[in-house]
């Protein structure tokens, strides 16, 4: 099976961040707040990832091809979020991130959302592909025997 990691391969995170919080990308500690406070609009309004035509073909015409992504755990969130619970927000991103793949062309059976970014080796068998953004997800994958491919592509790269 070949996987294909959603934010930063897929979708722009970035350049959504950069749009709502522009400091966000230089103080990672805004990045959760921010996706909290944007929690209805997170995931569903990215645009496109330069160069991830490609990969969109393959997981739209190929059994063997399906995005794993993952959105933040709940010990990650969990400090930042006021009046919704935490099971709200993951509930939102994750159904958010679902939508966003149907207006892209993608149906919800191609799309594997996990809590939390090593929470995709639970999907790992042993030479199983995954594209991934992530060095970390990239080593704990090769770790579990799969074959990882760091994908660095960057809006502002042009593809």
């Amino acid at each position: 099976m070949t996987y294909v990691d959603s934010d930063g391969v897929l979708a722009d995170f970035n350049g959504w961040i950069k749009k709502v919080n522009p400091s966000a990308l230089k103080h990672h500690s805004l990045i959760h707040p921010t996706m909290i406070e944007h929690c209805d609009e997170c995931f569903l309004v990215f645009e496109t990832m330069p160069g991830s035509d490609f990969f969109f073909e393959k997981i739209k015409t190929t059994e063997d091809w399906k995005v794993l992504s993952a959105v933040p755990s709940r010990e990650k969130l969990e400090p930042f979020v006021k009046g919704r619970t935490v099971e709200e927000v993951i509930s939102i991103f994750k159904e958010n991130k679902y939508r966003w793949y149907e207006k892209h062309g993608v149906s919800r059976d191609k799309v594997i959302i996990v809590e939390g970014g090593l929470q995709k080796l639970s999907y790992c068998k042993p030479g199983d592909v995954l594209y991934d953004d992530f060095i970390k997800n990239i080593k704990a994958w090769e770790s579990k025997g799969g074959i990882g491919h760091l994908v660095k592509i960057t809006a502002e790269d042009g593809g």
